[in-house]
């Protein structure tokens, strides 16, 4: 049942089998019973299950991999900073692609930028996931009011990424600097290359905010209108 995926009767399965005498410490099923609850997203299952057994039971290679299981079930559990703590614990092991990434959430919500900033490179073959983390690293900066890092970083997705929503979100993040710096002709002119319907609004605001600063202020109110009546 594990191998289908078929992941709640796979955890019945193990949860059977590690009750057999001379079971109980079986390494591979007690992961792979904890992997089951995981992709139940039953997070605090997850994490009730593994932080009531005794890691000395297992070599480092087992008890790593509970760590890392432990560590990505508390952070989609928000215990993002306790999720952290579990991830430095097991820190020489993580090499798969999804535990970097959450790791690197992880990092980065604890302001260590620049661990994040390695974790990120580490995903490099892994596109969707890697420019997801330059565009999340230019939030951070944007967020610290470090603009020219935050611009550098939303122009390497808009640039390497094209004809992708996230090179259309970097865009409109540059476009939104260009505000900022009173560039506001530079603003209007990136906004031509945002064509998504799910950013017409923010779009939108960039808009309407250039034509009130270069005092178009009947363009401004009509673009207003529209948004108001759209």
């Amino acid at each position: 049942e594990f191998g289908k995926k078929n992941w709640k009767r796979a955890e019945q399965s193990y949860t059977a089998f590690l009750k057999i005498k001379g079971n109980e410490s079986n390494p591979r099923a007690f992961i792979n019973k904890g992997l089951c609850i995981y992709r139940q997203d039953n997070f605090a299952g997850v994490i009730s299950y593994l932080s009531n057994e005794k890691l000395e039971l297992f070599s480092s290679e087992y008890s790593s991999q509970v760590v890392i299981l432990l560590a990505k079930a508390s952070f989609y559990a928000g215990q993002v900073d306790k999720a952290y703590e579990y991830f430095n614990a097991a820190r020489e092991y993580i090499r798969e692609a999804e535990d970097i990434d959450c790791y690197f959430e992880a990092a980065i919500r604890n302001d260590n930028i620049d661990y994040a900033k390695d974790l990120s490179s580490r995903l490099r073959d892994d596109k969707p996931r890697y420019f997801r983390t330059l565009y999340e690293i230019g939030l951070y900066y944007k967020d610290i009011f470090s603009y020219e890092d935050a611009r550098g970083y939303f122009s390497r997705v808009f640039m390497d990424y094209p004809d992708t929503m996230l090179s259309e979100q970097s865009l409109l993040e540059i476009a939104l600097l260009d505000i900022k710096d009173a560039q506001y002709d530079e603003a209007v002119s990136r906004l031509k290359g945002v064509k998504s319907k799910s950013l017409e609004n923010r779009k939108t605001v960039v808009l309407i905010t250039a034509a009130y600063k270069t005092g178009r202020y009947q363009e401004g109110m009509d673009l207003l209108r529209k948004n108001i009546n759209s």
